[in-house]
């Protein structure tokens, strides 16, 4: 593992933050976190107290005297915040609990505007609100919590603070994750309360009656032996489409085909195999040199797979659990999709099971899994007045939204409502704790997302060598603007 390029989500407190909730729902006693079920109105931030899990957590009431915190949010994620009251959905509920307790913790009104800007003239518009309001200095935004792979472009037009600077936070806690530092320079963070980062993380589904009746194998074992590469997918799902109707032609929607994907998971397999498009060196700069002896074998590995059109059928449509309709209906192995597509999956008929994307080979210590560049991250304008506030509510958010808000995802909303085995629960937890990002895909829209597409070119059968070469000019003189930048 090249920790010098990779940030993984350091979230590895899960269990003992379940039996924590579970031993504060039975007890009653004083020390229970707030949850969906816990009035804020009912409980002070005295009572929660973060010594029984071991991080830094020293934020007391504050008194803002019920200052409004302004925070611009994309639309497209806007369920990580915007929760106006209590539905009995127990995510939303606990996202609105832990909203109203932020506010009580420090004397603030949230207000949080949400705007569109997940794809098309939608995201221009997004972060020309930004841009202009940084230009204008109207100090109308606290915070934005905006789609990472659109919003980090700003960064080098200085609209941003550097979160390493910021009073009241602590980004050594595992409810943050700090991007990728620019000399330094950290103009966005990922954080518990954006879990998007989670639900829209690239991971493979099977269908366990299908793997079952084709004796195809069992992905769960494999993942739990260390055994799940790229050989022991493409050993099970290498000719694995059924010809249903007999008539020589494998055909989606009609018969039984190997996989099926959004086109940009391809992504994916960027993270899992533990590969990179660029160079990264000790000193924290980075190149575009040339291809990676191992990117070159995971591609080519998979390259003859991907490209096959009666194995493999793909699509570029946003909608991922329109997406998923030939896994659920029966007629596809193995689906690539966004996690957040199991919750479309509820009423399928037969039981299907959820792993990692597959390693590089065996040798390989970690599964990584590659959150997609529309998950959400935090940034500070570079006109927000009180720095000091944005740490503390960046951390409380942060904090509670790791104690409660995203073990209630986990463990409730996907745990126990959607998955169909305890295997399942296990491999969401590895999927979590796995969930990683780098310079490729944080700057994915400042590189044309040319950079981390390279493993969708797999798609077509395209051979690597020639793209890279096509677009290494252009990588390279991307990179010497982004590695110049310093603004401390």
């Amino acid at each position: 593992m090249r920790i010098s390029h990779t940030i993984i989500m350091r979230t590895t407190a899960v269990l003992i933050v379940v039996l924590l909730l579970l031993s504060a729902c039975g007890s009653g006693g004083e020390d229970t976190p707030v949850t969906a079920e816990t009035s804020a109105e009912t409980t002070s931030a005295a009572e929660v107290t973060t010594q029984q899990l071991g991080y830094e957590y020293n934020i007391e009431d504050e008194d803002f005297g019920g200052r409004e915190f302004s925070m611009l949010v994309v639309k497209h994620a806007d369920y990580e915040y915007v929760v106006v009251e209590e539905s009995g959905d127990v995510v939303e509920d606990t996202v609105f609990a832990r909203n109203r307790y932020v506010e009580e913790l420090l004397n603030i009104t949230f207000n949080f505007n949400s705007v569109a800007g997940y794809s098309g003239a939608d995201t221009a518009n997004f972060n020309n609100i930004i841009k202009n309001s940084v230009l204008a200095g109207d100090e109308a935004y606290d915070m934005v919590n905006g789609l990472n792979v659109f919003v980090t472009s700003l960064i080098i037009d200085d609209c941003f603070l550097n979160w390493n600077n910021i009073e009241g936070c602590n980004l050594e806690n595992p409810w943050w994750t700090p991007g990728t530092p620019l000399n330094g320079f950290n103009g966005f963070a990922f954080n518990e309360s954006s879990f998007s980062m989670y639900k829209d993380i690239y991971v493979m589904f099977f269908n366990k009656f299908l793997t079952e009746q084709y004796k195809l194998g069992d992905p769960y074992s494999l993942v739990k032996e260390g055994g799940w590469s790229l050989d022991a997918f493409l050993g099970m799902a290498s000719d694995a489409s059924v010809d249903v109707d007999g008539n020589g032609t494998i055909e989606l929607n009609k018969d039984i085909v190997s996989y099926v994907a959004k086109h940009a998971a391809g992504r994916g397999y960027l993270r899992s195999c533990d590969c990179t498009v660029f160079t990264y060196h000790d000193d924290g700069t980075v190149e575009a040199d040339a291809l990676s002896e191992r990117l070159v074998t995971a591609y080519d590995k998979l390259k003859p797979y991907l490209s096959d059109k009666s194995q493999v059928f793909v699509d570029s449509q946003d909608d991922i659990f329109l997406l998923s309709k030939p896994f659920t209906n029966q007629q596809a192995f193995f689906l690539v999709n966004c996690m957040g597509a199991i919750e479309g999956m509820r009423d399928m008929e037969n039981d299907f099971g959820i792993v990692p994307l597959p390693k590089y080979d065996e040798a390989q210590e970690e599964y990584y899994s590659q959150i997609a560049t529309s998950a959400s991250a935090l940034y500070l304008p570079a006109t927000a007045s009180d720095t000091r506030l944005c740490g503390l509510v960046g951390e409380s958010l942060g904090y509670y939204s790791y104690l409660n808000v995203v073990p209630t995802y986990f463990d409730v909303a996907l745990g126990e409502k959607y998955s169909r085995d305890k295997d399942t629960v296990e491999m969401i937890n590895i999927i979590r704790s796995s969930a990683s990002t780098n310079l490729e895909f944080e700057f994915a829209s400042t590189f044309g997302h040319s950079a981390n597409d390279i493993f969708n070119k797999a798609w077509s059968g395209e051979d690597i060598g020639s793209y890279f070469a096509s677009k290494l000019p252009t990588w390279q003189a991307k990179l010497e603007i982004l590695m110049a930048y310093n603004n401390k």
